[in-house]
């Protein structure tokens, strides 16, 4: 991230680094460790129900940048100078400006309250991910088909294991991706698609006037992709009930 940063610099603009877990560690460009979520730039988590740590709903900016912060506190809550913490532990009257342009983005107790706990299970929660994702890992490098989606192995590096992603050659198959899901599904296995490719959304299309063939690599990729359940409310016989109906789908579709 480092010239990205120094370019943002010369141009006052900002770098927001989306995370989709808990804080950790990581390893920077220059060697040293750091917290993410520890820069002077933006970063991004999101606690939605499907992710590593939930609040139901939500979200969380950090930045190691005071005056950042600040703003960011401001533009939370309607764009106010004070929010209501501020106003009513003061034995004075305190007006609050809206001196800007705001939206209602605060997080509420109750959700914070999950949050918290949850952030204490994490290392199990991850060290279940990882386990079942070994499990996935053996059965589906032995199936034809199919690849999974490469995980770094530095010792440097965690995946967060957010998502399991298996990647379908689909030259091996009658029938396409969106097929097979369905049949998943049919299993009553919770399979998903994580991600169409943006450009191919009619949003997009009609803003930008994207065509289907404008991004061939990643029209292919969101075309190939799908996703199985990963979470650690599963058990490994769960695990074993979805590779089973995985094997049983592609054998039944392949040419």
């Amino acid at each position: 991230m480092r010239p990205g940063r120094a370019a943002t610099h010369r141009r006052r603009t900002w770098v927001g680094d989306h995370r989709r877990r808990g804080p950790r560690r990581r390893r920077t460009l220059s060697g040293q460790d750091e917290m993410i979520g520890g820069s002077g730039n933006l970063v991004c988590f999101s606690f939605y129900a499907n992710k590593n740590l939930t609040t139901a709903e939500g979200g969380m900016v950090t930045t190691a940048d005071a005056a950042l912060a600040e703003q960011l506190a401001i533009w939370r809550l309607h764009g106010l100078s004070r929010d209501a913490w501020k106003r009513y532990q003061s034995r004075r009257l305190m007006l609050s400006d809206v001196i800007c342009a705001g939206y209602k983005y605060n997080m509420t107790d109750l959700q914070s309250s999950l949050g918290i706990h949850q952030l204490h299970k994490q290392p199990a929660f991850l060290q279940t991910r990882e386990r079942y994702a070994r499990l996935y890992d053996e059965a589906f490098d032995a199936l034809p088909g199919v690849r999974r989606q490469p995980r770094p192995d530095d010792g440097q590096n965690r995946h967060a294991l957010h998502l399991y992603v298996l990647i379908l050659d689909r030259e091996q198959f009658r029938v396409d991706r969106n097929q097979i899901v369905a049949a998943l599904l049919a299993e009553n296995v919770g399979a998903a698609l994580h991600y169409r490719a943006l450009h191919t959304h009619p949003f997009y299309q009609n803003r930008f006037r994207y065509r289907p063939g404008d991004y061939p690599c990643a029209a292919e990729v969101g075309e190939s992709i799908f996703t199985l359940p990963l979470t650690p409310g599963m058990s490994e016989a769960n695990v074993s009930e979805v590779i089973e109906a995985v094997y049983k789908v592609l054998s039944a579709y392949r040419r």
